[in-house]
């Protein structure tokens, strides 16, 4: 039987003759090392695995099978090359065949009938490799070297391959919650709500309906530009998002008590993101994120406009910051299995920050904006949070801001969420029944929200240049 591969982000490149087809690829089951690579050939097609092709894949393996006494490094020639780098050669130091032994690639001569010998369709090679790939994608080409082999040639079908899109090793991830900024390129939520009270006019009682809506929104349609997201150094990143627009908006009027900030806030962001290392020098699941945010800050009627830079900072521990597991991720793996802390997802992130501006009000005309005044603010906060296998979450988020030009005002904000999945559980999509409870105020501190509501949430990313 054909084992269970798990690929992740390697398109393949035929090189072979049909129908069989060679490929290379990285962190793959049991050759999963970042020092790792694996080359494979198979026939796709059961109705192609023919008598005919049976010698010929038998031919590849007995090439790997009998170059025991040669020295890896001679056999293999595998040349990388990341981005708008030059290609460099990484040797291969030993390889292994993984999966079907000697018996299973020669046919038996004391067999009753030898004809009806049938080899695997499957042949899978990890090489270990004298270093570590780079880092992102890769473009990688395996050669074939026949002079320091045994036999002195090659197996007929034993050609060279090339993977443009070879995954490198990946720097430990970031939960998609530890952020209080933009981590999708979509996310909505709308809420509707309808009450019945009397109302008195002109001494008569009349029963009204009363209807409001409350709209949040953020969207980052370009998560990360690549031309302007650089690596400064080792395990230093940076994320570079031309513009995001945060808004929240009611039908109702703007006064003391609303269902919403009523507030939109838009500009661009740049995140310079470094993973510290472990005990062995590589990069851990501990991260120091530094984001620098050029924002205008305004009420939803643009009647008060904050033009700012803001700066933040947000220590991430690995350990208590971690996304549920996907289980489509070990679904191929008949072995493992999901234990409950990779069903519970779980978020502890503090953060610090100021911000800097000028603050206006709109005169009349409309054109006309009148200089309130300058100011710097210091914040703090943490946001905390819960996920039960990507089917309940509930979450909290709490803020203080301290409102330098007024006499050190201090402002508490605090938003407190349940959400249920209703619809869907993929990074393309997903779709949530939520609940909230928020009050206290944001910048530019136009309304004080204090509300329960009910309504959904959907979710999208992974958009075009993001991905």
């Amino acid at each position: 039987m054909r084992p269970a591969l798990l690929l992740l982000f390697c398109p393949l490149t035929a090189s072979a003759a049909a129908p069989i087809t060679l490929a290379l690829s990285t962190r793959t089951i049991g050759c999963s090392k970042n020092d790792q690579a694996e080359f494979t050939a198979s026939v796709e097609r059961t109705e192609d695995f023919k008598p005919e092709v049976f010698p010929r894949m038998i031919a590849i393996w007995r090439w790997f099978h009998s170059a025991g006494g040669a020295k890896p490094s001679t056999l293999f020639e595998l040349s990388v090359r990341q981005p708008g780098e030059d290609p460099q050669t990484i040797a291969v130091d030993s390889y292994r065949i993984l999966g079907g032994d000697e018996e299973s690639w020669t046919p038996n001569p004391r067999a009753a009938d030898p004809a009806t010998f049938k080899p695997p369709d499957f042949l899978r090679v990890c090489l270990n490799l004298d270093r570590d790939l780079p880092a992102g994608s890769l473009e990688g080409t395996l050669k074939f070297l026949a002079p320091a082999h045994p036999t002195g040639k090659l197996a007929d079908d034993l050609t060279a391959v090339t993977n443009r899109s070879l995954a490198g090793p990946l720097l430990p991830a970031i939960p998609t919650t530890v952020t209080r900024s933009f981590t999708r390129e979509l996310d909505f939520a709308a809420l509707l709500l309808s009450s019945v009270q009397d109302k008195t006019s002109s001494g008569q009682t009349v029963r009204t309906r009363d209807t409001k809506a409350a709209f949040d929104l953020w969207l980052a349609p370009i998560l990360r530009l690549p031309g302007f997201s650089l690596k400064p150094g080792v395990n230093w990143f940076t994320y570079f998002t031309p513009i995001a627009i945060e808004a929240h908006a009611s039908t109702q009027s703007i006064n003391r008590d609303t269902l919403s900030q009523n507030r939109i806030v838009l500009g661009p962001e740049y995140e310079f993101r470094y993973y510290l290392g472990n005990g062995a020098g590589k990069a851990s699941s501990n991260v120091l994120r530094f984001t620098a945010m050029f924002k205008d800050a305004s009420d939803r009627d643009f009647k008060v406009n904050e033009p700012k830079f803001v700066a933040e900072f947000r220590p991430v521990w690995g350990r208590a910051n971690k996304d549920v597991r996907d289980p489509k991720l070990v679904r191929n793996l008949p072995t493992f299995r999901l234990t409950r802390g990779d069903k519970i997802g779980r978020r502890l992130a503090p953060f610090f920050g100021f911000e800097t501006g000028s603050t206006y009000s709109r005169g009349i005309p409309s054109s006309a904006l009148r200089a309130l005044g300058p100011f710097t603010r210091g914040y703090l906060g943490i946001e905390a949070g819960l996920d039960f296998n990507r089917k309940f979450a509930v979450n909290t988020t709490q803020i203080l801001y301290i409102r330098g030009e007024l006499n050190n005002d201090v402002v508490h904000y605090m938003r407190n969420s349940a959400q249920w999945t209703i619809l869907g559980s993929t990074p393309q999509f997903l779709s949530q029944l939520q609940f909230t409870y928020e009050k206290g105020q944001l910048p530019p501190f136009r309304s004080y929200v204090n509300s329960l509501s009910l309504g959904i949430r959907v979710l999208s990313s992974n958009w075009g240049p993001s991905r």
